[in-house]
């Protein structure tokens, strides 16, 4: 709407290339027929395990990849930074970044704070 995307347009983007990527890889390997006979449910597991699966996305933010789901404490929580932003002078702006490795032992805490767990 004649506006520059930002970080919101761009996980959004990002978000629907990794779930339609994940149904062309699904589809690829199993058949429109197979797919098209597929509960919810089976497709969803399908999409998960598939995500979880591929080495590495290619976004328009950060490459996304996925733990291994066997050995990960959050097997569903992708492998990539997390952007603080702050409002100075009525504007968001870029604060710091942590990378996965940084904050997955404190991601309990993190979570706890939030109100999550």
């Amino acid at each position: 709407y004649n506006e520059e995307p930002g970080c919101f347009e761009a996980v959004g983007y990002d978000s629907m290339k990794l779930v339609l990527e994940s149904l062309e890889a699904i589809i690829g390997m199993v058949g429109d027929e197979a797919w098209d006979s597929m509960s919810l449910a089976q497709k969803r597991t399908a999409i998960r395990n598939t995500l979880q699966l591929w080495p590495v996305f290619r976004t328009t933010t950060v490459p996304i990849s996925y733990p291994d789901p066997e050995t990960a404490i959050y097997p569903r929580v992708p492998n990539k930074p997390v952007i603080f932003k702050v409002i100075k002078n009525g504007e968001l702006r870029y604060f710091t970044h942590m990378e996965p490795e940084e904050f997955a032992a404190d991601l309990p805490a993190i979570l706890k704070a939030m109100g999550e767990i």
